[in-house]
């Protein structure tokens, strides 16, 4: 099997790629610092799976996994992440990833859940495949649960106090396209203006671990 890694730390790329070559299952461990690399690297290598963080540096596994499911790249995809199961999983799942697992698993449990993807299966914890499968009706989603992943980056980047011109150059977007992100984000969670929004957010980030990146 052959695995891609995908990471903005050295240190975590290498930690990885030894942890899943010393697997027998796992034949050879590509790694990648960012989206470009890991874009050029699974289309030139066609990797069995792909493990990704959700923060890499400015930018996001989210951004990732959209890219590869644009250009019709059905690599089964896992995201190692510290960030909240609860708050990030059906999002990534929705986003077209496989499964979901936290850094805090055992070197068992990510072999084990590399082969289950490739497998096609779909990898949360057992708490998250309750909640996925409890048979209610999923409706709408509102509030935070329904910004749209580039929408959630903002977010994180508003909280941590950063202005739309600081964004725009951080996330290579135009002014113009924050400010419309600003907008869509006060309407969907029901805020009226500029400064209810960076409360919130600022609160928001406090709850949800404000020494993680996710942008």
């Amino acid at each position: 099997m052959r695995v891609l890694v995908v990471d903005d730390h050295p240190i975590m790329r290498l930690g990885l790629r030894q942890l899943l070559l010393a697997a027998p299952v796992i034949a050879s461990c590509s790694e990648a610092g960012n989206v470009a690399d890991a874009l050029a690297l699974a289309q030139r290598e066609r990797p069995d799976a792909i493990v990704v963080d959700l923060s890499l540096g400015n930018e996001s596994g989210l951004d990732l996994i959209a890219r590869l499911r644009a250009r019709d790249d059905t690599t089964p995809i896992l995201v190692l992440s510290m960030f909240d199961e609860a708050l990030y999983a059906q999002r990534v799942l929705r986003a077209g990833a496989q499964g979901y697992l936290m850094k805090e698993a055992s070197t068992d449990h990510l072999v084990e859940a590399v082969q289950r993807i490739v497998r096609g299966e779909t990898v949360v914890s057992a708490a998250m495949n309750a909640r996925l499968n409890d048979g209610a009706p999923a409706g709408e989603p509102s509030g935070v649960d329904a910004l749209t992943p580039r929408e959630l980056i903002v977010l994180r980047l508003i909280g941590q106090g950063q202005s739309p011109a600081s964004i725009a150059r951080v996330q290579s977007r135009s002014t113009k396209t924050i400010e419309a992100h600003r907008e869509s984000i006060k309407r969907k969670l029901g805020l009226q203006t500029a400064s209810e929004l960076t409360r919130f957010a600022a609160l928001w980030l406090e709850r949800h671990g404000k020494d993680e990146r996710f942008a």
